[in-house]
């Protein structure tokens, strides 16, 4: 436990459990502080052990609620809010012990743990840079391939130009076509004033059924698709790069673009036991809950069926994803 954070509180610890940082209350709730902010507002935590407080710290601090694990016994996965104002955002970010300050909580009944972090990883959370990933796949291309020998190429270019016209009315998006694959990917941060454009779930909901109707036109052939979103490890904001012309650069250093790979292995292996994980929509659950749907007694746990990921490689804290019909969807959220 921090030296000065002893020295505050020490003759109080018979009133409040104190925590390193392997010792982090895990698979729970937890409340994040900034370093700064605590330390100019200690006097209101006295005040509340002592019994003289009028109300409780939290209406003075600014804090952000947040749940935590350990993904090694080295770093610890902190799944917390960015926007709670008008839909329920949050992502997974990782706290390294070097900005972890201190750790407590009450002895009483129903209070959740304090994490006191450094100023500077508690603001990154508006800073940071933070990404939304699909990835677009065609079903069947190898038995089309087996049944005409070929794509014919006007049957390519119609594919491309589909994709073209819809990609240049998308300007916050960038997108990667392979002859079976489509990613992609759009950038955001919370203190940005395109937020509420620059992330917009439901928008990209409909954006992926418009180029699912297309493959369907062009190839008659289903697709399915899986949407993730989260922090994006490489720090520069470009969505893509084009330093000489024939390499595109696409910085994708980040976990929800793992977890779009961990999703479509555990879709593999879910669909084997049960054929009802067969949908042509797959969404990680921290995109899920961040949507906004058109009654609010919908209830997202009942919403397709809910798969967990296997052996994850992404170090998601919401190790969870949904399998649902995008026509389900579009039908639940708002336009």
């Amino acid at each position: 436990m921090n030296k000065s954070f002893d020295r505050i509180f020490k003759k109080y610890l018979d009133k409040i459990y104190t925590f390193d940082y392997h010792g982090i209350p895990v698979n729970r709730d937890v409340f994040l502080i900034g370093s700064k902010e605590f330390a100019e507002k200690k006097g209101k935590w006295i005040e509340y052990i002592e019994g003289t407080a009028k109300d409780h710290p939290n209406n003075y601090f600014d804090y952000l609620h947040g749940a935590c694990r350990f993904t090694s016994q080295k770093v610890i996965d902190i799944f917390t809010e960015i926007n709670i104002r008008d839909r329920f955002h949050g992502v997974c970010k990782k706290l390294l012990e070097k900005d972890f300050e201190y750790c407590f909580q009450f002895y009483s009944a129903g209070e959740n743990p304090f994490i006191i972090v450094s100023q500077e990883w508690f603001e990154n959370i508006k800073n940071d840079n933070y990404s939304t990933y699909v990835m677009i796949d065609i079903i069947g291309i190898k038995n089309y391939l087996l049944k005409y020998g070929i794509i014919e190429k006007d049957i390519i270019i119609e594919y491309k130009t589909a994709i073209d016209n819809i990609a240049s009315k998308e300007s916050f998006y960038t997108f990667t076509t392979f002859t079976d694959n489509i990613f992609i990917k759009a950038n955001w941060q919370t203190s940005s004033p395109d937020y509420q454009i620059e992330y917009a779930p439901e928008h990209m909901i409909y954006l992926i059924k418009k180029i699912q109707e297309e493959i369907f036109r062009v190839f008659k052939l289903d697709s399915y698709a899986i949407v993730t979103q989260g922090i994006q490890l490489f720090k520069n904001d470009e969505i893509l790069q084009h330093s000489v012309p024939n390499h595109f650069f696409i910085g994708s250093v980040a976990t929800p673009f793992i977890e779009l790979f961990d999703i479509e292995n555990a879709i593999k292996y879910k669909i084997q036991d049960n054929p009802e994980f067969k949908r042509n929509l797959y969404l990680s659950e921290s995109f899920l809950i961040s949507l906004k749907f058109n009654s609010i007694n919908i209830d997202k746990d009942k919403i397709g069926i809910s798969g967990t990921l296997i052996d994850s490689k992404s170090g998601v804290c919401m190790d969870s994803f949904r399998a649902i019909n995008i026509e389900e969807l579009i039908g639940l959220i708002k336009k």
